[in-house]
């Protein structure tokens, strides 16, 4: 426990300390605001009137943002976590030490869950409240939706985090990481166009089959909740193989 603690507050300090959390918060938020009271979601279907359009306080806009604002915000959380202990030449020391690998892998995710918990609720508390100054919100599906984006979240913050520990500069990283979860995105989009004997299992590994139409309404549904631990747990297995490798080399 104590080498997990020790990396969460070292990782959530120097988050701290620098100015990309502060930055994130600020254009994260305004964004989300602006993309919510007046585009709405014009992307897919069903497509979503903005706030002042719509006239109904509803926070199904902002949520429905959610994933493509995951898309930037992800890889600019988890670009760092083991690619810049590569660039600065300090990986080799910390994989040294008598500290539990998976101790390692799992505080530094500890922290970027921690960081992006502070950074969606930023974002989308502001919404909330606004939405429930001009009409009546039901705080049961809002909470429930911001869960279910920030469970959505997790599961990008992994796989960026695995990206990160394979490449040996953070810009590198957050490339690839924003690649893959655009790709990851549009999949839900070629899903209906695809053979029928491919469709489906494309639909059902795409993040949107999963988020759209219960996460993001504050519901969870057992094929959801096993596709979320399947989807957070076996890239923070892979961050964790790929950092064994590298150790005993």
């Amino acid at each position: 426990m104590r080498p997990f603690l020790a990396v969460l507050r070292r990782e959530l300090g120097a988050a701290i300390d620098g100015a990309l959390a502060p930055a994130l918060a600020a254009g994260g938020a305004l964004a989300l605001l602006l993309a919510h009271a007046i585009v709405g979601f014009p992307l897919g279907e069903p497509r979503l009137p903005g706030l002042w359009a719509g006239g109904a306080a509803s926070l199904a806009p902002a949520f429905a943002w959610l994933p493509l604002w995951f898309v930037l915000l992800c890889p600019a959380l988890g670009m760092g976590a083991w690619a810049e202990e590569r660039a600065r030449g300090t990986e080799e020391l910390l994989l040294s030490s008598p500290a539990p690998l998976p101790a390692l892998v799992l505080g530094k995710f500890a922290a970027g869950l921690a960081l992006l918990w502070l950074l969606l609720t930023s974002a989308v508390l502001p919404l909330w409240g606004l939405c429930a100054w001009l009409g009546p919100l039901d705080p049961g599906p809002a909470l429930g939706g911001l869960l279910g984006a920030f469970a959505l979240g997790a599961v990008g913050l992994a796989w960026c985090q695995w990206l990160s520990a394979l490449c040996r500069e953070p810009l590198l990283a957050f490339l690839l990481g924003a690649l893959s979860l655009g790709g990851a995105w549009v999949l839900a989009l070629i899903a209906p166009n695809l053979p029928a004997a491919f469709g489906p299992w494309v639909w059902l590994l795409a993040p949107a089959a999963h988020y759209g139409p219960t996460l993001a309404r504050g519901l969870f549904e057992w094929r959801d909740l096993v596709w979320l631990l399947l989807a957070t747990l076996l890239p923070l297995a892979w961050t964790w193989i790929c950092l064994e490798a590298r150790r005993w080399r």
